[in-house]
């Protein structure tokens, strides 16, 4: 006995040509939420891989990377460093209020200066209310 039979039951057709997917243009709104959520994204990326890279330097320079301020100190850098990310990216973040009142870079013949820290400004304090203000006027 021969066995001639041909199994074509398991063979999937495809069509010939190709169809091409629908244009879908997307409105200038939904553009801009997802270039915004595509930046966040490459944001926390690459402040994740900056931090582990700072880690393990610290780590591998003997510091106590297991310290409680140590990783407090971190999140403090890794959350600036998103800041900046988010800054080049025209995406707000609360970071850059505290780096646009605490450290000033003057401009010199096109030529920025050396950044300076002025600690006093990082904590922008509301003004208090006078007690007479507090007053009711009959």
């Amino acid at each position: 006995m021969s066995n001639n039979i041909t199994v074509k039951d398991n063979i999937i057709l495809f069509p010939k040509q190709k169809k091409e997917a629908p244009e879908r243009k997307l409105s200038d709104k939904e553009m801009k939420i997802a270039m915004e959520a595509q930046a966040r994204l490459f944001a926390q990326q690459l402040k994740d891989v900056a931090i582990d890279d700072l880690f393990t330097l610290l780590d591998k320079n003997s510091l106590d990377t297991d310290n409680v301020n140590m990783q407090k100190d971190l999140a403090f850098i890794a959350d600036a460093i998103k800041g900046l990310i988010y800054r080049e990216f025209n995406i707000k973040h609360p970071m850059q209020v505290i780096v646009d009142n605490s450290v000033k870079v003057d401009i010199i013949e096109g030529i920025p200066t050396q950044p300076m820290v002025t600690y006093k400004n990082i904590l922008v304090k509301k003004p208090s209310k006078k007690p007479e203000d507090d007053k009711k006027i009959p």
